[in-house]
């Protein structure tokens, strides 16, 4: 029974849409036309700064809760469709995970959770901008 949901969960993440990227590939996959989001709240990008060229699109409340269709509603708004390459920021990659899992569920297909999120690039010492 193991092997059996071992080779399932294995068989379901080839099939996944959204893959987990490092801090290194936001640039590369911006440049062939991915939206990068920070869904993190206005309260924490005011703290740390965001990412240059990010759009800033909160997909939960301040209690951590998702919600994902206004975050689809402000996607769309913003000329993001389901069709659309999108690289999701958070803080440290568990709501950005969260997000890309149920966008997944719901037909979008080039979702890139970037992993460990904006601490990561704030250790590197990356530069980021004012979020306003």
């Amino acid at each position: 029974m193991k092997k059996i949901l071992a080779m399932t969960l294995f068989a379901v993440s080839l099939f996944a849409a959204h893959k987990n990227i490092s801090i290194d590939e936001i640039k590369e996959l911006q440049k062939s036309g991915a939206a990068l989001v920070d869904i993190r709240t206005e309260g924490e990008w005011i703290e740390s700064g965001v990412v240059s060229g990010s759009l800033k699109i909160t997909s939960h409340d301040e209690n951590r809760n998702l919600y994902v269709e206004r975050f689809v509603e402000n996607l769309k708004s913003a000329g993001i469709g389901i069709e659309s390459k999108i690289i999701l920021i958070c803080r440290s990659g568990n709501r950005s995970l969260e997000l890309a899992k149920k966008l997944e569920s719901l037909g979008f297909e080039k979702i890139y959770n970037v992993q460990s999120g904006i601490k990561n690039w704030i250790r590197e010492k990356r530069d980021l901008q004012k979020a306003y």
